[in-house]
């Protein structure tokens, strides 16, 4: 009977423990919560149980296992102790030791590393930034390819092991593919623009002319290798694994593409997002670990209700004031809707525009009851605090799902990190998982409610703009044809007489065009 009481004991000095402590770790602690969730798990799976249940193990011998731990349990359930309870069916971490005297030293070096490399990013950021929106675009393709690498690692260990032929191969291939597809046809017409002697060459005329038929056939190579590639007894696994490929295509390189139509549209509509996601991950953290007591999800055991709530109370207020801010700068603001004059080894060259009336400030009446409170009956903002208020509730009351999911995604590979690329935060998979989702919203929030035009319009012009100066030719031919012969406009050979004399003029490629 002792020693069926023995872990009840454990639960109780452990709770009150965890009682003590709860919310220590805010601020993106999932590395830590998986560690020591992990390390149970392991323990009472794997005979390797934590201290508060190692009394039993020693008193019935060496034959112990973890099932007579589940019998002490229910024993000492049975008697009453309801604190042995598991919580939220994680009974795992009901049974989590107490911190070693040194655990807070710890924590603390680890916050300072986790603080020294977010300000180096932060830095690094800015500097991209201030090289223009192409290095900007550039930076999101490549911290696109580092996640789907990262990801696409997650099972090479089981598939070697299970000698699961053709997986890395296979994975590439199909990456390829879909990063043919989304940004081929934007890279061979920025190339051909810019008048790349190579691109006078058949093969890269062909990869432009016939991008979406090239694509089709890609992906549909790489289909009939992965089909021949299957394997009696592997069936299962192997198409887990496809899932999991077009799953990533889905969620990695298509969200990423919003990013760079974002970036196209103005510096803030990338910037802003980004900012209000830093922003809510630090204030919630501040806020947990000084207020934090209810647990908000499993997925992150030290995600709290009180950092949840209070992390959007300020990420609203930064929302208001740092596009306020953001506004009031014309490199910010002015769209780029290619990249024809950029150099990939220069500064961008600089922008200017006429703001358009989304940044300028404008005069609003206030309710009768605002302005009996304030004194005033109109008061001035820029139409675009509104908008990243609007961004800033997503960025705090969705955005942080983005990072639960990723939370499920490791839990259910037992991983701690993503990788370990950047000191104290793990992989890029870690520090992106809530930015893909918020930048996704913004494209679809910005397409839907910002512009003036109508949203399949605006989405023709950004595809229109990924077409190469020709095919715009082409194209305004096409459209002025259709457009006239309906009767909605008078024929007029003007616009048509420039397009004509710039195509007899070679344009870029000597007048030979896809």
């Amino acid at each position: 009977m002792g020693d069926a009481t023995r872990p009840s004991s454990g639960v109780k000095a452990e709770t009150e423990w965890k009682g003590s402590t709860e919310g220590l770790n805010e601020f993106d602690d999932d590395d830590e919560e998986e560690e020591e969730e992990d390390s149970a798990d392991e323990g009472w799976h794997g005979g390797d149980e934590p201290d508060a249940g190692r009394a039993p193990s020693a008193a019935h011998g060496a034959g112990d296992t973890p099932a007579s731990l589940t019998v002490a349990r229910n024993a000492s359930s049975a008697t009453g102790s309801a604190k042995a309870a598991p919580s939220a069916g994680w009974w795992s971490g009901a049974l989590r030791r107490p911190p070693a005297a040194g655990a807070r030293p710890g924590r603390l070096r680890a916050f300072a590393v986790r603080s020294v490399f977010t300000l180096i990013m932060l830095l690094c950021l800015s500097w991209i930034v201030y090289l223009g929106h192409q290095k900007v675009a550039i930076l999101v393709f490549v911290l696109q390819a580092l996640i789907s690498k990262e990801l696409m690692s997650i099972g090479y260990v089981q598939a070697h092991k299970r000698r699961i032929p053709l997986f890395r191969s296979l994975n590439s291939w199909f990456l390829f593919c879909g990063i043919y597809f989304v940004y081929g046809k934007r890279s061979l017409s920025h190339l051909y623009d810019r008048g790349h002697g190579f691109m006078r060459r058949r093969l890269p005329t062909f990869l432009l002319m016939h991008h979406t038929f090239l694509s089709f056939w890609f992906f549909l190579a790489g289909f009939m290798a992965f089909v021949l590639s299957l394997r009696p007894g592997l069936y299962k696994y192997q198409l887990n694994q496809f899932a999991r490929m077009l799953m990533l295509l889905l969620v990695v390189v298509a969200q990423a593409n919003f990013m760079i139509y974002n970036i196209k549209e103005g510096m803030i509509w990338f910037l802003l997002p980004a900012l209000l996601i830093v922003v809510n991950d630090v204030m919630s953290y501040l806020v947990g670990t000084s207020l934090g007591r209810t647990r908000l999800t499993p997925l992150s055991p030290k995600k709290t209700w009180e950092g949840y709530i209070g992390g959007a109370v300020f990420t609203l207020v930064a929302g208001v004031f740092l596009s306020e801010w953001m506004a009031r700068h014309e490199f910010l603001v002015c769209r780029k809707p290619d990249f024809s004059d950029c150099a990939l080894l220069a500064r961008d060259p600089p922008l200017h525009c006429t703001p358009v009336a989304t940044f300028v400030p404008q005069e609003y009446v206030l309710p009768e009851w605002m302005a009996a409170l304030s004194g005033r009956a109109t008061v001035q903002l820029r139409p675009i605090q509104m908008h990243g208020a609007v961004l800033a509730a997503f960025a705090s009351i969705v955005g942080p799902f983005g990072g639960f999911f990723a939370s499920g995604v490791k839990r259910a590979f037992h991983l701690k990190d993503f990788a370990g690329i950047i000191p104290g935060h793990g992989g890029i998979t870690d520090r992106m998982d809530c930015q893909l989702l918020m930048g996704f919203f913004t494209f679809v929030y910005r397409l839907n409610v910002v512009n003036a035009s109508a949203p399949d319009v605006e989405n023709l012009l950004m595809y229109i703009a990924d077409l190469s100066f020709r095919e715009q030719i082409e194209l305004h031919r096409a459209l002025t044809h259709m457009l006239t012969s309906r009767g909605f406009v008078e024929p007029s050979d003007h616009p048509m007489q420039v397009a004509t004399a710039a195509a007899a003029g070679g344009g870029v490629l000597g007048g030979r065009h896809p």
